[in-house]
């Protein structure tokens, strides 16, 4: 029979085994944590206290307040520097005002310069270097020699007459002067292409040449008429001009018609008639009009006879063409009363293009020269 003793410490079931040296079972726990695959989140770590997240939290208010100080510094220092600048700005004007001042008060000392007479002002200002410019503005002005006669070198021409439409002018009239002391009309075609050619500048030269006719009307020499002198003997000063072909149906042996009846033109729309011109200068009176569908002119013409005409047209390149056109034209059975086209023609051409005194003394024209409608 066994007596089981009730008191005291229960028995350990385990065997007694002999107690490891100090610091053996840590150093083993740390090996096995390094081996494992996922060490680094295995190791052991603090838990923080309530007193440390309070420290925390304080010394993030503490920066924050910082960087908020910085921010206010900074702003106040930008301020600072505006203000200065602003402050030299006006000490820079209170200076310039003294300064003005001081001069004018050592000019009522001196005398001033108004106290001198026109000599000592013409002997001072020879002395600085400068020229004589009193009364400069009060001196007529140079004479105008646009119409001069005896204005006849191109170069001089062009700088006393200054824009180019002036010197399209002035070779106009000094043409027609010739014509009226008895050149013949091919001479003075020529001498009139010789002044644009004699001009140094190329660029203003055709420029002018541009002018002649749209800028400055028509006495007796056509625009179209010049060009194509200029294209025959020199090519190379118009390059953009050409002789072709561009109406249609145009018989071989020229047109045939009679006088009143209109002569129909038909050309591309997409070029723009330009220009317009008898060749020879011949006044048969006529009349040269768009109609409807566009691309189409009307040629009338109210005296009968043999005519080679020029027309040019422009295309959107800026090249010119000039198409020479003959007329056969043949007195019409009612040739003794003017169309009525023309008569509308022509109050219209007076209307707009003569002058006054030629309408109130009721001078007729004998040729109604190019018109042109305003809508084309």
């Amino acid at each position: 029979m066994v007596v089981r003793k009730t008191g005291g410490n229960p028995p350990s079931s385990n065997p007694p085994s002999s107690n490891p040296p100090s610091g053996a079972e840590p150093k083993a726990a740390e090996e096995r944590v390094r081996g494992s695959p996922k060490s680094e989140y295995m190791q052991p770590h603090r838990v923080h206290t309530s007193a440390e997240r309070r420290a925390a939290l304080e010394r993030k208010h503490a920066a924050e307040l910082e960087n908020e100080a910085m921010k206010h510094m900074q702003r106040d220092a930008e301020a600072a520097a505006v203000q200065r600048g602003n402050d030299v700005e006006e000490d820079l004007k209170l200076k310039g005002v003294n300064l003005d001042d001081e001069r004018k008060k050592r000019g009522q000392r001196d005398g001033g310069d108004d106290d001198r007479d026109p000599d000592q002002q013409k002997e001072a200002a020879k002395q600085i270097g400068g020229e004589d410019t009193l009364g400069r503005y009060f001196e007529d002005a140079p004479e105008d020699r646009l119409g001069d006669l005896s204005l006849t070198n191109p170069n001089e021409m062009k700088r006393a007459l200054g824009p180019s439409v002036r010197f399209a002018q002035h070779a106009m009239l000094l043409a027609h002067q010739r014509m009226k002391d008895g050149m013949p009309r091919a001479e003075a075609l020529a001498f009139l292409a010789k002044l644009y050619l004699g001009v140094a500048d190329r660029s203003y030269a055709q420029k002018a040449l541009r002018e002649f006719g749209h800028g400055t009307g028509i006495l007796d020499l056509y625009p179209t008429e010049l060009l194509a002198h200029l294209f025959e003997n020199v090519p190379s000063f118009v390059p953009r001009v050409t002789v072709g072909s561009f109406f249609a149906a145009v018989p071989a042996a020229g047109f045939e018609g009679e006088t009143g009846k209109p002569f129909v033109l038909r050309y591309p729309p997409e070029l723009r008639v330009r220009g317009f011109a008898i060749k020879g200068g011949e006044c048969p009176g006529y009349l040269f009009e768009p109609v409807d569908p566009p691309g189409t002119y009307q040629l009338t013409f109210t005296n009968a006879g043999r005519f080679v005409v020029l027309i040019s047209a422009i295309a959107r390149g800026g090249h010119m063409a000039i198409e020479e056109l003959r007329f056969e034209v043949r007195r019409g059975a009612e040739a003794s009363e003017e169309p009525a086209s023309m008569r509308r023609a022509r109050a219209s051409f007076v209307d707009e293009e003569e002058p006054r005194s030629r309408v109130k003394t009721g001078e007729k024209r004998q040729d109604l020269s190019f018109v042109i409608p305003r809508r084309i």
